[in-house]
C-alpha cells in the first residue's frame, strides 16, 4: 500500500492528531502548537516543514526523514536525532529546547542551532562542520570526536569541551567562551 503524501497543508493546536499521525509524507506542511509528545513519528517524512511552537518531547524519530525542516520555538527534550534516516537530514532550530538530545555520530554540517537551550546533550562523532550554535546555551553537553570545523560558538553559554578530543579549525568562539575549552587545565582565568 503506498504512503499517503500530504503537501501545503496547515495543522494547529486544534487539529486532530490522528490526522497528523497518520504515516505519510508530509510536504510544505506548517505545524502550530501542535503537541506530538511521546508520539512514535517513525518512518515519517517531513520534507521542507515548519514547526512552531509544538513540543515533540519523547517521541520515537525511528527513520524518521527530516529535510529542509524548520523548528522555531519547539520544545524537543531527550531526543534520540540519531535514530533518524541518516541521509536525509536537514533542519534548521531556533529558540527551541534541545536539552539531553542525542546527535551522536550524524553527519549534520551548517546546521543552524540559534538561541537554544541543548543542556546535556551528546554529540559524540558527530560532523557538526560549520554548524553555528549563536547564542546558544549548551551546558554539560558532550563533544568528543567532533568535526567542528568552521562552527560558529560566539556569544555560547556553556562551551566545554577538550579541544584535543575535537577538529576546531577555524572555528569562531567569543572571548568569553575560550574559558570552556581550557577546563581540563584547571587554569585560574579571571577577566
Amino acid at each position: 500500500m503506498p504512503i499517503p503524501f500530504i503537501s501545503d497543508q496547515t495543522f494547529d493546536s486544534k487539529s486532530e492528531m490522528s490526522q497528523i499521525l497518520e504515516l505519510a509524507t508530509y510536504e510544505a506542511c506548517t505545524f502550530r502548537g501542535c503537541s506530538f509528545a511521546q508520539m512514535d513519528l517513525s518512518d515519517m517524512r517531513f520534507m521542507e516543514c515548519t514547526f512552531e511552537d509544538c513540543d515533540l518531547s519523547g517521541v520515537t524519530l525511528t527513520q524518521t526523514v527530516f529535510r529542509e525542516c524548520e523548528f522555531l520555538r519547539c520544545k524537543m527534550l531527550g531526543l534520540h536525532f540519531d535514530d533518524c534516516d541518516r541521509f536525509s537530514t536537514d533542519w534548521t532550530f531556533r529558540h527551541s529546547q534541545l536539552d539531553m538530545c542525542f546527535f551522536s555520530g550524524m553527519s549534520i554540517p551548517a546546521t543552524i542551532f540559534e538561541h537554544c537551550s541543548i543542556k546535556e546533550a551528546d554529540f559524540t562523532d558527530a560532523d557538526l562542520s560549520q554548524a553555528s550554535f549563536f547564542q546558544s546555551d549548551l551546558s554539560d553537553s558532550v563533544f568528543e570526536g567532533c568535526n567542528l570545523e568552521k562552527c560558529d560558538f560566539r556569544e555560547t553559554k556553556g562551551v566545554r569541551f577538550d579541544p584535543e578530543k575535537n577538529h576546531l579549525r577555524k572555528a569562531k568562539f567569543s572571548r568569553d567562551g575560550l574559558a570552556g575549552l581550557l577546563d581540563k587545565y584547571s587554569l585560574d582565568i579571571s577577566s
